[in-house]
């Protein structure tokens, strides 16, 4: 999806919260992203300002490291401050997975963005589409703090975006019938 300017604040409100700024921030972005309108990679962009800046893509383009989302991996264990996720879950096949994963690449502490599309307005998007009770039944059940959690509409138009922002408190990650049972998860 891209990380468009507009959306630079959810990584500005997620260092509020987490009381740093840029220089020296461990990042971790689901997805090679593109920053749109800017011309540029967001690794680029986030290198520059002195972050530590790894992004994870299954196309191992643009630098980004080589790992299956959808499958279990004991890299990056709870090594982040930061975990961004710009639109690219609902791409992954297993859910369970793509989420724990980013739970566990996230320090205690540390917080988690996710900016999805709202499966309602993107009916033929992804593999799985997700409506907000599906990222505050996430929290709940996770023990996050909803640091944000706002619904908008795309620049210019009538669809609805999700962007949320939890503070990860435990280690450890809710078991995948639980995760099953969180209402708001819509498979394509």
């Amino acid at each position: 999806m891209g990380i468009h300017r507009d959306t630079i604040y959810l990584i500005d409100e997620g260092l509020s919260a987490l009381g740093i700024s840029y220089g020296g921030l461990k990042m971790c972005e689901l997805g090679n992203q593109k920053l749109k309108g800017m011309g540029s990679t967001s690794k680029k962009h986030f290198t520059s300002l002195g972050v530590e800046h790894v992004s994870i893509d299954l196309n191992g383009r643009d630098g980004s490291v080589t790992i299956d989302l959808s499958k279990p991996t004991g890299l990056f264990r709870e090594h982040f401050d930061m975990v961004t996720n710009y639109g690219t879950s609902e791409h992954v096949l297993s859910q369970y997975e793509v989420f724990r994963n980013a739970h566990f690449f996230t320090r205690i502490g540390g917080v988690m963005i996710h900016f999805s599309p709202h499966s309602d307005s993107f009916p033929c998007h992804g593999f799985f589409g997700y409506r907000p009770e599906f990222f505050l039944g996430l929290a709940e059940a996770s023990g996050y703090d909803v640091v944000l959690n706002e619904l908008s509409p795309k620049e210019g138009g009538d669809k609805l975006f999700i962007r949320i922002i939890f503070r990860k408190r435990i280690s450890d990650f809710i078991k995948e019938e639980e995760f099953r049972n969180i209402p708001g998860l819509v498979k394509r």
